[in-house]
C-alpha cells in the first residue's frame, strides 16, 4: 500500500473508533464524516461504445455509502448506491455512449439515532470514463452504379463499378462524436483528410482510383496509451468492393505507319495495366473516310503523305463492337508498361481501335467467386496504309474494233481502290489507267460513281453498271475498258497498281496476257 493509502487507512480507522465512543447510544467525542480524498480510478477508464464502466473506489469506509453521479454531482437516476468495505468497491456505471467525468457522493449512514443525517458529499476526485471505438457503424458508397445493375435489393457491401480515375465518396452513418476516421484501400491507409466525428453522418473521398479495390474505413481515438486499455485505433467491421474500369487514355503507335500486301503492323500501348486484356479491332477504311486538307482533332494521321488524313471512328468510352470491325488475334494482357500488339495479314488500308476488358470478381473474398466483365475503347485510334496487292492476277481481254473507235482492252479482278496502269512490251504506258470502284460496305447510298473520290485526275476508265443491274448502289460494276488502238492476243503488258485514295504503288508480280474475247455460244 503507498503512503497515501496508508494514510487513508489511518485516518478511516481513527473514525471508526471514534465512531464507536459512545454513552447510553450519545457520542463521546462527536461525529466523523466520510474521507474526501480517496483514490478513484487509478488510472483512465476506457470503454467500448456502449460498454460499462468498472469504477474503483479504493479504501471505501466501512458505514458509508458511495453513489455513482453526473459531472455536476447530481445523483444518476437508476445507479446503485454501495457501501464501503474499507477495501476496494467497484461501482458500475451506465452504458456509456460519450465521454464523461463521473463523480462519486459519499453519505454516512446514520447509526446513531442522537446525531443529525448526514447530506452526500463529493469526494475530491472525478472517474473520467473514455469511450472507445464503435466498429459496428454502417458505411456505403454513395453515388455509384452496382456492378451487377439488374441485382434486386442491392445492399452496401455490393460492388460498385467506376470509371478509370474516379473518386469515390464513402459515408459513415452516426458517427462517434470525437473520433477521427479516415479511409483504408487494399489494407494501406489512405494518406488524406480525416473527418471528425460530430454524431451524424460524414463522408470521406478516395481520390484517383485505378484498380478493383477494398474499402475500409479506420476509427481513431485520442486515449491515454496503457497496456491494458483498447487499441486507439480501429478499423470498422463492414468492408466496401470498388471496381474500376480499365484506363482509355493510353497512348497508341503504330509501325510501320505504311506495309505491303499481307504485311504485319505493331500497334504499341503505352502504360498498359496488369489486369487488363487488350484486343486491336480492325475495319477496312472507305473512300468517304479519307479526308484531305488541314488536320484538326476530328481526324486521324495517314502516315506522312500530305494533306491526307483518316475520319476519326465514331465510338464511345464503354466497348461496343462497331459494325465492320473483328479482332485481330486474341487478347493480350496488359504488362504494366508498354504492350505491343500484332496486326497481321493487312490487305487494305485500316483504322484499329483497341478494345481494354477487365474481369471483376463479384465477392473480393472469396477467389472462388463468378466474374463480371467490363470493356472500354481506348481513345486513340491508329491507321495503317497497306500497298495494293502485287501478285492479284488479272484478266486482260481484246473487245475487237467497233464502228465509231479501235480495239479496248477490258480488265478485270482487279483490286478495288486501285488504278491499273499497262504497258505493252516495248512500247509506252497507256495513258488511261483501269480503275475499279472500291464499294462501301457500310453505307451502300455511297456507291454512286466516281464522285465519292476526291482526286486530281484528269481522266479514267471506270466500269459501266451492268444493264439491267438494277440501282447501282448495290449492283456490282462491270469491268472497265481501256481504249488502246491495235494489240494481239497473246500480248504481254507489265502493270503498275496504284492506291486511288493514298497513291502508294506496287509493281504487279506477273505480266497479264491479253486474251480473245469469247465467242457467243461456244
Amino acid at each position: 500500500m503507498s503512503e497515501a493509502g496508508q494514510d487513508v487507512a489511518l485516518r478511516s480507522a481513527r473514525n471508526r473508533m471514534i465512531d464507536l465512543l459512545t454513552a447510553e447510544d450519545v457520542p463521546v467525542i462527536g461525529d466523523t464524516y466520510p474521507l474526501t480524498d480517496l483514490n478513484v480510478v487509478a488510472d483512465q477508464l476506457t470503454v467500448a461504445f456502449g460498454g460499462i464502466a468498472k469504477i474503483p473506489v479504493e479504501n471505501a469506509q466501512s458505514g458509508v455509502v458511495y453513489r455513482l453521479c453526473d459531472p455536476q454531482g447530481r445523483p444518476l437516476a437508476g445507479s446503485v448506491e454501495a457501501e464501503g468495505r474499507d477495501d476496494t468497491l467497484t461501482i458500475a456505471s451506465p452504458k456509456v455512449t460519450e465521454d464523461v467525468s463521473y463523480r462519486i457522493s459519499a453519505r454516512k449512514k446514520n447509526l446513531i439515532p442522537a446525531l443529525p443525517p448526514q447530506d452526500a458529499t463529493l469526494l475530491d476526485e472525478s472517474a473520467p470514463v473514455k469511450v472507445g471505438i464503435d466498429t459496428s457503424l454502417a458505411i456505403e458508397i454513395l453515388d455509384a452504379p452496382l456492378l451487377q445493375p439488374d441485382q434486386p435489393n442491392p445492399q452496401a457491401s455490393d460492388p460498385r463499378l467506376v470509371p478509370y480515375g474516379a473518386s469515390v465518396t464513402v459515408q459513415v452513418a452516426n458517427s462517434q462524436e470525437g473520433v477521427d476516421y479516415t479511409l483504408i484501400i487494399d489494407g494501406r491507409d489512405l494518406k488524406g483528410p480525416t473527418a471528425r466525428g460530430y454524431l451524424h453522418e460524414l463522408t470521406l473521398d478516395t481520390g484517383a482510383m485505378t484498380e478493383d479495390a477494398t474499402i475500409e474505413v479506420r476509427a481513431t481515438k485520442n486515449l491515454v496509451a496503457s497496456a491494458d486499455k483498447e487499441p486507439k485505433s480501429k478499423a470498422l467491421d463492414a468492408k466496401l468492393y470498388l471496381k474500376v474500369r480499365a484506363n482509355p487514355a493510353l497512348p497508341v503507335s503504330v509501325d510501320p505507319l505504311i506495309v505491303d500486301y499481307r504485311a504485319r503492323a505493331q500497334l504499341t500501348l503505352a502504360g498498359t495495366q496488369r489486369s487488363v486484356t487488350y484486343t486491336a479491332y480492325a475495319r477496312g477504311i472507305a473512300d468517304a473516310d479519307f479526308v484531305r486538307g488541314p488536320a484538326d482533332a476530328s481526324v486521324l494521321r495517314a502516315a506522312d503523305i500530305a494533306g491526307l488524313q483518316v475520319r476519326k471512328p465514331d465510338h464511345g468510352e464503354l466497348w461496343q463492337t462497331a459494325d465492320g470491325y473483328a479482332a485481330l488475334g486474341a487478347g493480350v494482357q496488359g504488362t504494366g508498361g508498354a504492350l505491343v500488339l500484332n496486326l497481321d495479314g493487312l490487305r487494305e488500308d485500316t483504322v484499329v481501335l483497341v478494345q481494354a476488358s477487365k474481369g471483376h470478381r463479384i465477392d473480393a473474398s472469396r477467389p472462388d467467386s463468378p466474374t463480371l466483365g467490363s470493356s472500354v475503347c481506348v481513345n486513340d485510334a491508329a491507321v495503317v496504309l497497306v500497298r495494293p496487292d502485287p501478285a492479284r492476277g488479272l484478266k486482260v481481254v481484246l473487245i475487237p474494233p467497233g464502228a465509231t473507235g479501235g480495239a479496248a482492252l477490258q480488265v478485270s479482278d482487279g483490286q478495288p481502290g486501285v488504278f491499273y496502269y499497262f504497258t505493252p512490251a516495248g512500247g509506252a504506258e497507256f495513258a488511261v489507267p483501269a480503275y475499279f470502284h472500291k464499294r462501301d460496305t457500310h453505307d451502300p447510298t455511297r456507291n454512286k460513281g466516281v464522285d465519292q473520290l476526291a482526286l486530281g485526275i484528269d481522266f479514267v476508265i471506270v466500269a459501266e453498271v451492268a444493264q439491267g443491274a438494277g440501282d447501282p448502289a448495290f449492283a456490282a460494276p462491270a469491268a472497265p475498258l481501256i481504249d488502246v488502238g491495235s494489240i494481239a492476243v497473246g500480248a504481254h503488258l507489265s502493270a503498275r497498281a496504284v492506291k486511288a485514295q493514298t497513291g502508294l504503288e506496287a509493281k504487279m508480280t506477273n505480266d497479264a496476257v491479253v486474251e480473245a474475247r469469247p465467242v457467243p455460244g461456244t
